[in-house]
């Protein structure tokens, strides 16, 4: 039984991931400057894929970084 294209086609929203940020979007999200966001990822504290010349993130990688460095009340 032969298949057809369409049963067999992947849409490109199931195989491109879902960047959520770009720079400008998490520097307000995280309260920082483009500056200090080059930092963060160029010291690797903060994961981000840069697709050609711009760079993008995800929500969970912004929360990981906010995570790891938020200090937490002793309950």
């Amino acid at each position: 039984m032969p298949t057809t294209p369409s049963s067999i086609a992947l849409s490109v929203d199931t195989i491109r991931p879902s960047f959520e940020f770009d720079n400008k979007t998490a520097c307000a999200y995280l309260g920082v400057s483009p500056k200090v966001l080059a930092r963060l990822r160029r010291l690797e504290l903060i994961q981000a894929a840069k697709i050609g010349a711009f760079w993008f993130y995800k929500r969970e990688w912004l929360d990981a970084y906010l995570d790891s460095v938020t200090i937490r009340r002793a309950e």
